[in-house]
């Protein structure tokens, strides 16, 4: 049960950031998250997660200055330094 609503969760995180960024606004830039899907198995899981700009299809940095991630749903899924943790 919780593997389906973290990564609901995520899905929507991931879509919140891709909102926040206006300077990815060209059709060639995007961001993504890293690892895209994962699954967290007991309470003491941890899953690092980073959050990268593409250019053109190619990866070509993380982005991390100024950047916060958070969850929807904090009692599914909890973002604290870069870590997510169910």
């Amino acid at each position: 049960m919780h593997g389906r609503g973290a990564r609901a969760t995520f899905a929507g995180l991931a879509m919140l950031i891709a909102m926040l960024i206006p300077a990815l606004a060209h059709a060639d830039e995007s961001i993504t998250i890293l690892p895209g899907d994962f699954k967290l198995s007991g309470p003491n899981a941890r899953q690092s997660v980073i959050v990268e700009r593409v250019h053109d299809g190619q990866f070509t940095g993380q982005i991390g200055t100024d950047l916060s991630l958070t969850s929807s749903d904090p009692s599914v899924l909890k973002i604290e330094a870069s870590t997510a943790i169910p």
